[in-house]
């Protein structure tokens, strides 16, 4: 089993957060996994030291199966998740998706302090 971790809203890899505010832009975390329906599926997020900084918890969900599929067919589990964060340090925010204790997947997002202004948006890519 391996699950994906896909920032949405725009798919980025650095977001800009005002030095003073530290408030990061509200923006989307989209999960998709498969065979996952049994425990929690969390979430989990690590600051740039590695320190674990904040957890989610999504609920598992009831299998419903339509009556055209395939008994091996797999059946996958989609998430999206409405986020803001206020960040504290800059670097490399590690967003670990684990099931049953064990990480299937992951990604990195990078966190630059930036002032902002109506042009610089806080997920735009510029320099």
């Amino acid at each position: 089993m391996t699950g994906r971790l896909y920032w949405l809203l725009g798919i980025f890899d650095r977001i800009y957060v005002h030095p003073e505010l530290q408030l990061s832009p509200p923006f989307f975390i989209y999960g998709r996994t498969a065979e996952a329906f049994e425990d929690a599926l969390w979430v989990r997020i690590f600051d740039p030291d590695g320190q674990p900084y904040s957890e989610i918890r999504c609920d598992p969900v009831p299998l419903k199966k339509a009556p055209d599929r395939e008994e091996d067919w797999p059946n996958q589990l989609q998430i999206i998740v409405p986020i803001q964060l206020k960040l504290k340090k800059e670097g490399v925010y590690w967003f670990d998706l684990a099931y049953r204790d064990a990480s299937i997947g992951g990604a990195g997002m990078v966190v630059n302090f930036r002032k902002l202004d109506e042009e610089n948006r806080g997920t735009d890519t510029f320099e």
